[in-house]
């Protein structure tokens, strides 16, 4: 991972501009994302860790208690004696689970990108000048000054310019002549640590069938745009099913628990005890059962509001991305423009994934390249009403609030 430190801007190890042909994948994309947003999801790693493990010993040293009382002896006794190896086995999950988690992350990123409409592969152009970046592909070219991303992060395979999480510029290493790779990644590190100042694109003139609107992007427009995103079809089911899982392992974590502790204990099991004690317990099972569906559905009912409180956190960290400037968006019939802080995107319609509408927000996601929020208040009703005929004109889903 290399980390721009503040420096001069420095003259470019090659001549400028330097074009690159390359072809991208979906997997490229997921590594890339990750990279870019390593900070976030070291952090959601430790925290994973540490908040399961005290879950599970706080749990765990409770019904120690309740079957045998509170005391020093009783607390010595899990920690130096056979509880212990009852306690290491219900962290071992946590532990498991920690130690895949990067391998969870990116197959659920992939996941998460094909939801969001992104080819297995494409090709892709790149040109590299002392202004920024230019990327085109199929309907969608943007420009990036230098000053607008955040870092350069290398995997053994890509360098990534990350403009902030889930959104970035890749660059497969293979693409990279050898010779310059080093040289070149140094550079672009020392051009976004103090880039060289450059003329910002002009605002191309909107026709005049166009809706254009200048609006911001605070961080509670972020939260609802990624809430909303997250609560489509496909990623509501994905969400009701670890809700589902969530529910079962949890139902068969005591029951497996007592289990292995007769298992265990070295002293004969009659048929008799055993009849004796499932009569005890099942009903006991059944209970703590129902509790726990009655909890994690209680949680779920709530997930949109967990959801946005997460996605504002987020942004609340990346508050410099939300100090860019004005956005002027341009919806026209072959397309939408956007212009922010010096950089420019533009895409045409079948990179738009649908038009939805929250009682706030116009909300445009963008095959994983983003989510548009406008507020409603920043159209009036004429300029809402061509900017929902243009979408379906192009064969974009709507919804309307």
């Amino acid at each position: 991972m290399t980390q721009p430190s503040p420096a001069a801007p420095v003259s470019p190890p090659i001549p400028l501009p330097l074009t690159l042909h390359i072809n991208l994948t979906l997997d490229d994309m997921a590594e890339a994302t990750l990279a870019a947003a390593h900070p976030e999801m070291a952090r959601n790693r430790r925290h994973m860790l540490a908040r399961g493990l005290t879950v599970v010993l706080a749990a765990f040293i409770v019904i120690m208690g309740l079957s045998s009382g509170f005391s020093p002896a009783v607390f010595l006794h899990v920690v130096w004696g056979t509880p212990l190896l009852y306690l290491l086995l219900c962290m071992a999950p946590i532990i498991l689970l920690w130690a895949l988690h990067p391998r969870l992350a990116m197959r659920g990123m992939r996941t998460m990108l094909r939801d969001g409409g992104v080819r297995e592969a494409w090709a892709a152009t790149l040109q590299i000048t002392e202004e920024g970046l230019t990327s085109t592909e199929p309907d969608r070219t943007t420009f990036v000054p230098w000053h607008r991303f955040r870092s350069v992060e290398e995997t053994p395979r890509l360098v990534v310019c990350a403009l902030w999480p889930y959104e970035s510029t890749i660059l497969p290493k293979a693409a990279i002549p050898a010779d310059i790779a080093p040289a070149l990644i140094s550079w672009m590190a020392a051009q976004i640590a103090a880039p060289a100042a450059g003329a910002a694109p002009e605002i191309p003139p909107a026709p005049e069938t166009a809706v254009r609107v200048t609006h911001s992007l605070t961080p509670d427009d972020y939260a609802e745009a990624l809430t909303w995103q997250r609560d489509q079809p496909a990623a509501r089911r994905r969400t009701q099913r670890h809700y589902m899982l969530f529910w079962v392992l949890g139902s068969l974590l005591l029951p497996i628990f007592i289990l292995l502790l007769v298992l265990t204990d070295p002293r004969p099991m009659e048929w008799e005890r055993i009849t004796f004690l499932a009569e005890r317990m099942v009903p006991d099972l059944l209970r703590n059962t129902l509790v726990l569906g009655v909890a994690t559905f209680g949680f779920y009912l709530f997930r949109r509001r967990m959801a946005a409180r997460a996605a504002r956190k987020m942004a609340t960290r990346n508050a410099a991305q939300f100090d860019a400037g004005p956005i002027t968006t341009t919806f026209a019939p072959d397309g939408i423009t956007i212009v922010q802080g010096g950089a420019m995107s533009r895409y045409g319609w079948p990179m738009v994934m649908a038009l939805g509408e929250t009682l706030s927000h116009v909300l445009v996601p963008l095959r994983s390249y983003g989510i548009l929020a406008i507020l409603r208040e920043d159209l009036d009703p004429a300029a809402r009403q061509r900017l929902l005929d243009m979408a379906r004109a192009a064969g974009v889903p709507t919804t309307e609030a």
